[in-house]
Order: C-alpha cells, then sequence, then structure tokens
C-alpha cells in the first residue's frame, strides 16, 4: 500500500506540473502588428492595451506598425507566422473584411488564415464638410450629388471610411469620386482648405475642427448619437434614413492556435479591457471599448465578409 500511495502522489504531481506548465504564458516576447501607419485609432487602441497585457501575460509586447496593400501585408505576415501566438494581427473590417474582395488576385482568405480572438473596439465617423461649402444638411449634400459627382475623401483604399463613404453613396443614390489619401492628415488638410466636398473621419479628431468653426459636421454614421457629441444627429437622424455605419476592431492570431493558447488570450485582452484606465483611454479618443467571444468574432467576420463582397461585385467599391 505504502508503494501504490507513493506512486499516487507520483503522478498527481507529474499532472499538476504539466497543467501548471499548459497554463502558464508562453515565453518570449508578443508581437501586435497593427496594419497601418502610427497614430490612427488602432495604433492608439494597441498602444493601451501593450503595457498592461504584457504584465498580464508576464511578456514584452513589441508593436509592429506594418501598412501597404490595403492591411493585407500585415494580415498575411501572421497568417505565416506559425501557430504559436508569438504574433497578433490587430484587425479591422478593412484588411478582414474588405480587402480579401477588394485587392485583386488576392490568394488571402481571414475565414482560413486567421483565429479570431475578440472584438476589442468600435468606432463611428463623422461626415464633415469645409466650412466654405454651401451645403449645410445632408439633403442640400444629397441634392448636390444628383447635379454633380461628389468628391469625397478617404484616408486609404479598403480603410473602414471608404466603407462609410461607399455605404453612403448607395444608400443616398448618388455618384462618388473616392480621393484616396495616405492616412487622415492629408486627406484633413485639403478638407479644411475646400479642395473636397466631404469626407468621415474620427469623431475625436474630427470634433475640434468643428467646435472651433473649421468644419461643419453633417452627422454621425452609426446608429445613435456619440456621447462625445450628443447635439450632433446621425446621418439617418439627418435625413439619411436605413444609413447606420460603425466600424470595429479585433485581435486576431495565426491559424492552428491551439484552444488553450486562445483561451488564455482572450482571458488577459477582456481583462484588461475592461479596467478604468484602459477604458478611460479610450472613451477619450472617441472609441468605444467592445468584446466578444472568439465564435461571436468569426460569425461577425463571416456575415460582413459576405456582404461585402457582393458590393464589391455589385462595383459599389472598387481598388481605385
Amino acid at each position: 500500500m505504502k508503494h501504490i500511495a507513493v506512486l499516487v502522489a507520483f503522478l498527481l504531481a507529474s499532472l499538476c506540473n504539466h497543467a501548471a506548465i499548459a497554463q502558464a504564458p508562453a515565453e518570449g516576447p508578443l508581437t501586435i502588428v497593427i496594419p497601418f501607419a502610427p497614430g490612427g485609432a488602432s495604433d492608439i487602441v494597441v498602444r493601451a492595451l501593450a503595457d498592461p497585457l504584457g504584465k498580464s501575460l508576464a511578456r514584452s509586447i513589441v508593436v509592429d506598425n506594418r501598412g501597404g496593400g490595403g492591411g493585407l501585408i500585415a494580415a498575411q505576415a501572421v497568417a505565416r507566422s506559425g501557430a504559436d501566438a508569438h504574433m497578433l494581427l490587430y484587425g479591422n473590417q478593412g484588411q478582414v473584411v474588405l480587402s480579401p474582395s477588394l485587392v485583386p488576385d488576392n490568394k488571402f482568405d481571414p475565414r482560413a488564415d486567421l483565429t479570431p480572438l475578440t472584438l476589442t473596439a468600435r468606432s463611428s465617423f463623422l461626415f464633415v464638410v469645409p466650412v466654405s461649402s454651401s451645403v449645410s444638411n445632408v439633403r442640400e449634400l444629397v441634392a448636390q450629388g444628383r447635379r454633380e459627382k461628389l468628391r469625397l475623401g478617404i484616408p486609404g483604399i479598403g480603410a473602414a471610411p471608404h466603407m462609410a463613404t461607399a455605404l453612403l453613396a448607395e444608400v443616398a443614390g448618388v455618384p462618388v469620386e473616392y480621393v484616396a489619401y495616405r492616412g487622415s492628415a492629408p486627406l484633413m488638410v485639403d478638407l479644411l482648405a475646400g479642395r473636397l466636398d466631404g469626407a468621415f473621419d474620427n469623431v475625436a479628431t474630427a470634433l475640434p475642427h468643428v467646435r472651433g468653426g473649421r468644419l461643419r459636421a453633417l452627422g454621425i454614421s452609426s446608429a445613435q448619437r456619440s456621447p462625445m457629441a450628443p447635439d450632433i444627429q446621425t446621418l439617418a437622424e439627418a435625413g439619411l434614413e436605413g444609413y447606420a455605419f460603425s466600424s470595429w476592431q479585433g485581435m486576431f492570431g495565426p491559424p492552428g492556435m491551439t484552444a488553450e493558447a486562445s483561451a488564455q488570450l482572450v482571458t488577459r485582452l477582456q481583462t484588461v479591457l475592461a479596467s478604468a484606465p484602459v477604458r478611460d483611454k479610450l472613451l477619450e479618443a472617441g472609441i468605444e471599448p467592445a468584446t466578444s467571444s472568439p465564435a461571436e468574432l468569426k460569425a461577425l467576420v463571416a456575415r460582413e465578409s459576405d456582404a461585402w463582397a457582393a458590393k464589391v461585385r455589385s462595383g459599389l467599391l472598387r481598388a481605385q
């Protein structure tokens, strides 16, 4: 009996050690790849998450801004990085939903080539026009679009504001000339100078120009008004009936991640997102923290991918 007791104790200890190893955080740095240049909404979220997430995982976090190719360069780098959870993609609708359909000869399939982890944030956009514009409301904008093609700026082909602009053209039934820029900053220069008819921009960056009298806000893209600007109507309220668009961002891993590694990252990410310092930082930037289960994020990607692929096939969006 004594030998059996010793053997049982040994087996229990071995099992406990094995479980501890399986549950322990992975070693080495964790790289989070952002498919945009520094300074945008994605950058704000990842840099707010990086320090507390690193402490939670007991790993250093490396932030890698890797733009280009409609976000597909970053997405493909993560897809090829191996299943050991050393590289994650901070993705959004642009490269995960739209770009695979929009970019010619693309072989990347986010539903097969990425592991959905969790939503991290949602945001909406103000539609703004130069203060020098003769357009003062949505109905006047639509009337102008029926007389002549609207010249609207977008911060990049396949970016969420590109999607918001295409949806505006579809709902309003007006032709649009997309003027693409390499980011929001150069777009804003031309918008303020009156060289564009209008553009969608993040609430946090557009609102100071609106409050300062340099831009005029015609409405916000989301289905509800923003707590940052409760006095600004939604576009649907302002006369564009049926219009609603919100951008989302989320964390994705490479294909083949184990359920244990995925679950651990999801738990740590959601805990960090729920913390007051991170929530406050994001809300101050006009970004609403949001989380989901991996299954919910997977379903969202599938649903939106099918819907936007149909819009690309219809010619509503093109890789101009």
